[in-house]
């Protein structure tokens, strides 16, 4: 396994991850994002607001616990939303003809 797959976000080391941002979940808050990552996979039906606060608190859990395997989940959910059309608000994509 490379560097890269056993920490997605290299060059920033593992130990560092926490330091990313400076906020961290409530209970309250890991019980929310919780519920989502479960409606999402399960495939129910999510707004776009609700799709962007996973985007987030999943990038703050993963980064909060140092774990490059939610990391790497969560990068592989913004891409498949991306590539869904499901863009995060005040995003947009241009095409090139």
């Amino acid at each position: 396994m490379s560097s890269d797959q056993k920490n997605p976000l290299c060059p920033i080391e593992i130990n560092e991850y926490s330091k990313l941002f400076d906020y961290v979940l409530s209970k309250q808050g890991l019980i929310y994002f919780q519920t989502l990552k479960r409606n999402y996979i399960l495939g129910k039906d999510m707004s776009l607001d609700e799709y962007d606060k996973l985007r987030l608190m999943h990038v703050y859990y993963a980064t909060a616990n140092r774990n490059p395997q939610e990391v790497s989940t969560w990068q592989d959910i913004c891409i498949t939303l991306d590539g869904k059309g499901i863009l995060e608000k005040g995003i947009t994509i241009r095409k090139r003809i």
